[in-house]
Formats: structure tokens, sequence, C-alpha cells
């Protein structure tokens, strides 16, 4: 029996005409490639990277932040992006969240502790300041929204997936944070754990206060998703918003 090719699960078929040059027999060997895990300090927790093995120092670089679910980890959902990110030329950072989910009453810590992950691989990588991209799922989708308003300077888009909007937010609603950053809001219509009736408040409300919004509600989707969710929807709306592209 002749089984399948392992390279046609980790492109897509888009980028499989192009592997060779996307996974180069020979990497560059000044900066370390492919999946990487780092220690936590006392300025962040630890994270996991990956960077794409055609990586050349070069060029500036597209990086997206990926936050984990609550009691998740980034270096698991490290894998929901890797397949993407390998066939576009993304590097992904999936930072862990510094206690078992993210700090939603108290968003500046968990902020902190992103954007100095963010820091610390924009110090060894070529990374490109326009293009650094903040998503997330379940209680990651929710802090993705704190994250931004809490650093709205740093993210160049936002897409929340099953996320929900804390209350926390509306001091910095109230004072249009990130007003100017574009968000993708998805949501399974028959969701459990954040209702589809708080989701479509949430977006009505940001439309009503002129946030760049573009929502998806998926029907017949609970709090469940498929990986192909970032390869289908949320990388190619990132490289809508790309005046590069």
């Amino acid at each position: 029996m002749e089984l399948p090719l392992l390279e046609a699960f980790w492109f897509t078929k888009a980028a499989l005409a192009d592997k060779e040059k996307l996974d180069p027999l020979f990497p560059n060997v000044e900066q370390a490639v492919g999946i990487i895990r780092k220690p936590a300090t006392p300025d962040h927790a630890h994270y996991s990277l990956y960077v794409p093995e055609c990586y050349e120092h070069q060029q500036s670089w597209p990086l997206i932040v990926a936050l984990h679910g609550g009691y998740g980890s980034g270096e698991d959902y490290l894998w929901a992006w890797l397949r993407p990110a390998r066939s576009k030329g993304y590097i992904v950072l999936a930072p862990k969240s510094l206690d078992v989910t993210w700090s939603v009453l108290n968003p500046p810590l968990d902020s902190a502790s992103i954007k100095a992950c963010i820091e610390e691989v924009s110090a060894e990588y070529n990374i490109d300041r326009e293009r650094i991209y903040l998503t997330g799922l379940s209680d990651g989708g929710t802090f993705s929204y704190l994250a931004a308003f809490t650093l709205p300077d740093l993210f160049a888009a936002v897409a929340p997936i099953a996320g929900e909007l804390s209350q926390v937010a509306d001091p910095m609603l109230r004072k249009k944070a990130a007003n100017d950053v574009p968000f993708y809001v998805i949501h399974g219509a028959h969701d459990h754990i954040f209702n589809i009736v708080s989701i479509r408040s949430t977006c009505g409300l940001l439309e009503h206060l002129n946030y760049d919004l573009k929502f998806d509600e998926l029907e017949g989707w609970g709090h469940a998703y498929p990986y192909t969710i970032n390869e289908e929807r949320v990388l190619p709306w990132f490289e809508s918003l790309d005046t590069n592209n």
C-alpha cells in the first residue's frame, strides 16, 4: 500500500509547488528556524515560536500572535497555525498565559507579557512592525480584544475566534481604544460557552462606535473549530489588509 506523502499535510495545495523554496535542504543557520520553545523570564511567560525554514534576515517578516484557549498552552495552539504559516511565510508567536488562562480582569498583566515576547522575538528576527497580527481562540479570543485595546499601537489587525468581549473593556471602548484597528470576529451560531446573542450585541456595539469590523457567524458550529479556520478565513483576511500584496 502506498502511503500519502507527509508534505501534503504540512503545506497547502497551492504552496506545494514552492516546497523546495519554502523548505530548503540547507536552511539559514544564523538564526534558529522551525519550532522553537523559549523559557519564561521575569518579563514574560514562556512561549512557542515558529520561524519558516526559508527565513532570511535581509527581509522583514510578518508576525502572527496566537493566543491559546483557557487551560491551554502556546505549544499546543501553535500547531493550529503551522500549515498556513509555513505555506505563506509567517512567523508565529504562541505565548502562554501567566496563569491557567489570560488575565481578563487585569488586562495589563498578560498584555505586558505578550508585548515582552514580541520585543524579544523582534530583537532576534527581522519582524515587519507594520504586520503584527493578533488572534486567539476562546479565552484567547476574549483576551485578544483586551490586548488590542491595551496595546492599540502594536497590532495591525485582530481576529477573535469564539471569544467574548469582556465588560472590563467598557472604559477602553469609551476612549475608543484601537479604533483604527480592523477586527474580524468569528463565532459559532451554537456556541454553548459564549452565546451568539451576546456576540451579535458586541458586534453591533463595535459598529456603532465606528470600529472597522467584519463578522462571520458560522452556522452549525458550536465552541469547537477545525484548524482550517485559520487557513481559510483568518490568514486570507490578514493578507487582504496588507498593502504590500
